[in-house]
């Protein structure tokens, strides 16, 4: 729950954020552009990374993210185009190392 109050509060009203699946998020983050959701991405990686979730018994538990991020129309002008180039970006993250955000068209940032 402190993850989606996190994401909520990091985006724009315009914007949207919803599960997706699993431990997956979505993001629309609108009218922005690539390098602008890209460096977005890394602010909210960054605060993810400083939460510190409280276990039952006093446990602590830290928390990273991978974030695959896709442009229109750079890398595709519909849903599934996008939504195909972010999920093949998130796993180019998630296979290199984790805790990182891969741009479709780019590196990782």
């Amino acid at each position: 729950m402190r993850i989606a109050t996190l994401l909520v509060n990091a985006i724009r009203r315009s914007d949207i954020a919803c599960r997706f699946g699993g431990e997956e998020f979505l993001l629309l983050l609108l009218d922005s552009s690539a390098d602008n959701a890209v460096r977005r991405s890394t602010e909210i990686r960054n605060s993810v990374r400083n939460l510190v979730l409280s276990l039952r018994g006093g446990a602590t538990l830290s928390v990273t993210a991978s974030f695959g991020v896709a442009a229109c129309p750079e890398d595709g002008t519909d849903r599934d185009a996008l939504l195909r180039a972010a999920d093949q970006a998130l796993y180019r993250a998630k296979y290199s190392g984790r805790d990182q955000v891969v741009a479709a068209g780019g590196a990782a940032a």
